[in-house]
């Protein structure tokens, strides 16, 4: 539980001190901050991406782009960055090239990656979700039945599953060769703000106001509930091997809890807004933290 680092002042600022205090870290907290196979440590401002190697700290690359880099993420290999700025985009980082995906008509407001790196997931505010294959940008899908914006995406752990949420209250479910919708979960009481899957099995995580939800999303049946917030809850990460997963709310509060006892383990204090963002590094050791009060905390 105990804080490493902390990154804070205006974009500018937080920048330059990433990039310094980043370069120093050790391998095994350096690359947390990046690519999931820990080779990449990717730092935006604006419509610059600086990319630096894990292990050494060095500069890689620097990407430039007509967009923002707002929503960045790796792919699962490493090999390829999505952008959802002002325009969404697939950086190819062997060969420095990239494709912008045109298809939603209205802001993306969420994207994942296949555990297989070979398609990528996007939620937007007209309604939609689409999959890409990311090696030719090629649209494979429209996912078409949400009546509001859809906000989150997140594929199962063998990559043949999709669910997707959002403002409409609802969870669906598709088939990922198929497209075909295959389940529909309602009855919430507000937007869902975040939904994830266990990395053991077929069930379902989602939060919504200050509860955290699991499910078997076959039945679907609601399996057990977390309450432990004061404010809504924003995002949720689960570790690689299931055994926790931790929430992070607009009380600047992170709760890690045990998955299968629905036991609070404990609370993480030190931000002073909101926290927008939360996961987990690949072996479980680190949490890192991403808030409004303008910090990074690990």
């Amino acid at each position: 539980g105990k804080q490493i680092h902390h990154f804070q002042g205006s974009s500018d600022e937080v920048y330059q001190k990433a990039v310094k205090v980043l370069k120093r870290l050790p391998r095994s907290l350096a690359r947390r901050a990046g690519s999931p196979d820990g080779k990449w440590i990717a730092i935006s401002k604006g419509n610059r991406l600086e990319i630096l190697h894990a292990k050494t700290g060095k500069h890689f690359l620097t990407l430039k782009s007509p967009s923002t880099f707002q929503g960045v993420s790796f792919s699962p290999d490493g090999l390829t960055l999505a952008n959802t700025g002002s325009a969404m985009e697939l950086w190819n980082l062997r060969e420095h090239e990239c494709q912008s995906l045109k298809g939603h008509i209205a802001a993306i407001q969420g994207m994942a990656f296949s555990p297989d790196s070979r398609l990528l997931a996007s939620a937007s505010e007209d309604y939609t979700v689409k999959v890409w294959e990311v090696e030719s940008g090629k649209l494979r899908h429209t996912l078409k039945g949400h009546r509001r914006a859809v906000e989150q995406v997140a594929f199962s752990p063998d990559g043949k599953i999709l669910a997707s949420a959002g403002s409409a209250r609802t969870i669906k479910v598709w088939n990922v060769d198929s497209g075909e919708l295959l389940q529909t979960i309602d009855g919430f009481e507000a937007a869902v703000s975040d939904v994830c899957f266990d990395p053991n099995s077929h069930l379902l995580i989602s939060s919504c106001k200050r509860t955290v939800q699991v499910w078997d999303w076959k039945s679907p049946k609601e399996i057990r509930s977390f309450k432990g917030h004061t404010r809504d809850i924003r995002t949720i990460a689960i570790s690689s091997d299931g055994k926790y997963f931790v929430t992070a709310s607009h009380d600047n509060l992170l709760i890690l809890w045990d998955f299968t006892t629905g036991k609070k383990i404990r609370s993480f204090k030190g931000h002073t807004s909101s926290i927008w963002e939360v996961t987990f590094s690949p072996d479980g050791r680190f949490i890192a933290s991403a808030s409004w009060d303008k910090t990074v905390k690990v």
